[in-house]
Formats: C-alpha cells, sequence, structure tokens
C-alpha cells in the first residue's frame, strides 16, 4: 500500500474497486475488542458489546383484570462481585499480521478526521470519552 507515484516511463493504469454488501451484511456496535494470535500465526479479534447483563426475567402481579407494576427479577451476582457486565460477542474477525496492522491505520487515520473536526467545534464533544488529547 505504497504511495509511490510511478516514474514518467511507466505504464498507468487504473483499476476501480467496486464494494457490494454480503447478504449477511449487518451494522453492529462495539464496546471493545478480545483476542490474539492464531496457531497459524494470524490475528483474531473478537468485537463485542458491553453492557448490563439482562434480568432473568420479570413478573407482574395480576388481580381480577388489573395489572400491578413490572416487578424484574435481577440475576445475582456471585459473592464479593459488585455486579454482572455481560460482554456479548457480536462477530470475529480473522486476520494476517499485515492486514490488522492496515486496519489499524486505517482506523487510526479516521481517528485523528474525526478529532480535527471536533476540535474545528465541528462535531460535538462525546462526553466522558477519551480524546487522546491528554
Amino acid at each position: 500500500m505504497a504511495d509511490q507515484e510511478p516514474a514518467p516511463s511507466e505504464d498507468v493504469r487504473k483499476v476501480r474497486f467496486v464494494y457490494r454488501r454480503s447478504p449477511d451484511y449487518r451494522t453492529i456496535a462495539v464496546s471493545g475488542a478480545w483476542g490474539g494470535l492464531t496457531g497459524t500465526g494470524d490475528l483474531r479479534a473478537h468485537l463485542y458489546v458491553e453492557g448490563g447483563a439482562p434480568p432473568e426475567a420479570s413478573e407482574v402481579s395480576v388481580r381480577g383484570d388489573m395489572a400491578g407494576p413490572e416487578v424484574v427479577v435481577a440475576p445475582k451476582p456471585e459473592d464479593g462481585l459488585a455486579g454482572i457486565v455481560e460482554r456479548e460477542v457480536q462477530i470475529s474477525l480473522v486476520m494476517s499480521p499485515r492486514q490488522a496492522k492496515n486496519l489499524g491505520k486505517w482506523l487510526l487515520d479516521r481517528y485523528a478526521e474525526w478529532l480535527a473536526l471536533r476540535r474545528q467545534g465541528l462535531l460535538a464533544d462525546e462526553e466522558g470519552k477519551d480524546d487522546g488529547s491528554h
């Protein structure tokens, strides 16, 4: 992916990349990633979305034809835990180290664009998010 101009004497040709969505295409939220190296040396990243664990159930008391308030039956944390956070793995990515490097650079470049626009006041600040400026 070098950004080198061809020598003037070289024949220049263009290649067009056309993007199509897979029938399985979907947009997913990502809170983070977990993973590492595979046995073949590729990188695997499990992308997850994180949040409070859903309730085990909810209950409503019914008297005659009147329903009372819904009561959530919360999951019980194990002894010593303050709570439960669920990480739902949305998708796993497997790529070569070179592809991982290129994807990382692409993400950092998009982040730099976002940061520049935000510093110009063109984007709202994401409250409580790290902007990399400290």
